[in-house]
């Protein structure tokens, strides 16, 4: 007869794992798994919220389209000045051309007192011109660095400068830079024009205005000098319709 009363077996009524901790254990780790799942998408719910704030704040003050332009608060009026103070070309212009003849009179197109009018090669008629010694320097406009130079010619006498100016109603600005009155956010740039152009009830046609090389428009009359603010010009674009007043950044007097 063999004893078996000193074997041990698990019984129906005994657990698997006599201390009763892996039952308890899993349970944790679901909880940890549960908590740590809840913790992140508060944690990512919290950072996508703040980066959305963020972009849509960088947005409204750099990208947004619905964002007005800054628009000018006042006319920036500027003279034109070719030359260094110890009276050689400034470093910054670029020489296109030279001619060694020429003759120079008290210009028309600039209200400063030393601009040139001159005549040079071809009867091509340079103003504003200013000189410097022996170099007469025409710009092709203002916002540009090349010129053209005059070496020697003749230069007018003092009492030649003339007593009525010309185009007395442009307010002598020989060039502008003004509001695109269809895209804000765009600068056009305006030249006088010289000689005999068209009227109408709200003045002369005195600048051609254009969009890097497109001409786009035009301004008309008098320009008109604010107390306080941008000054403006009356614009038509070109081929005709509905003329404006525009504001003027910057102006070449």
């Amino acid at each position: 007869m063999t004893d078996t009363d000193g074997v041990a077996e698990d019984g129906p009524g005994l657990p698997k794992n006599p201390s009763g901790s892996g039952g308890d254990s899993s349970k944790m780790k679901r909880g940890v798994k549960k908590a740590l799942v809840w913790v992140v998408g508060v944690l990512s719910a919290v950072l996508i919220a703040t980066l959305t704030g963020i972009s849509g704040k960088v947005s409204d003050k750099f990208w947004s389209p619905d964002k007005p332009p800054a628009l000018p608060a006042s006319t920036d009026l500027r003279f034109y000045r070719p030359f260094a103070e110890d009276g050689r070309l400034s470093p910054r212009l670029k020489v296109v051309k030279t001619f060694d003849s020429g003759s120079c009179q008290y210009g028309w197109r600039s209200s400063d007192p030393d601009s040139l009018r001159c005549s040079i090669k071809n009867y091509q008629i340079m103003d504003p011109c200013w000189t410097s010694g022996a170099i007469t320097v025409c710009p092709l406009n203002p916002w540009d660095v090349e010129v053209i130079v005059l070496n020697g010619g003749q230069m007018p006498s003092k009492s030649e400068r003339p007593s009525v100016e010309f185009c007395q109603d442009c307010a002598k600005a020989w060039a502008l830079e003004v509001v695109d009155p269809q895209n804000p956010r765009t600068t056009l740039r305006c030249v006088l024009i010289s000689g005999a152009t068209w009227s109408a009830s709200y003045g002369r046609m005195n600048w051609e205005c254009f969009d890097g090389s497109k001409n786009v428009g035009s301004g008309w009359g008098s320009l008109m000098q604010e107390t306080s603010g941008p000054w403006k010009i009356h614009y038509v674009p070109e081929g005709g319709g509905e003329g404006r007043d525009i504001l003027v950044k910057t102006l070449w007097r």
